[in-house]
């Protein structure tokens, strides 16, 4: 057991101590239909030493959507995604975003690409949703279901909620 340090060893009474770097992990999913799913999971990272990157921690940036979530996934060391019954917003552009996919695509694409660990929460048929939670968009409705096949089929590890 060592002894503590005083003055006499030299230190002034305090001890040598490196900064805990913390390790990001992104939270991906639709926005205000999944806030109380983004909620808990946050908690949770926290919980474990982790930090949750998370656009609801985004301060006013110069980069636009696409650029801002996809930096958010370089720069976790793990990507969790949740996939609920909406599919989400499609920005516009047609050099990043020629197939108009979901920014949550987006970045599970990008997650994927970096070899990014992944856990994936999909919404169950039990779990309850409100009606405005639900896509009504039939090109949307099909995205969404192939990008779940797609996501389930990926090797991630999956979790129904």
């Amino acid at each position: 057991m060592s002894k503590p340090a005083s003055a006499s060893d030299g230190t002034n009474g305090k001890t040598n101590h490196q900064p805990q770097l913390l390790h990001q992990v992104m939270i991906s999913s639709t926005g205000s239909d999944l806030k109380g799913h983004r909620e808990l999971l946050s908690s949770a990272i926290n919980s474990h030493g982790l930090h949750p990157n998370i656009m609801e921690h985004d301060s006013a940036k110069l980069v636009d959507v696409i650029e801002s979530s996809l930096e958010k996934v370089r720069d976790s060391a793990a990507y969790i995604l949740i996939i609920g019954q909406r599919y989400g917003q499609t920005p516009e552009c047609p050099t990043r975003n020629p197939d108009k996919l979901s920014i949550t695509e987006l970045e599970f694409n990008e997650a994927a690409r970096l070899g990014r660990p992944t856990l994936l929460f999909v919404m169950g048929e039990e779990h309850d949703v409100k009606p405005r939670d639900v896509e009504k968009e039939p090109e949307k409705i099909i995205k969404l279901n192939a990008f779940r096949e797609r996501a389930k089929q990926q090797g991630s590890v999956q979790l129904s909620v």
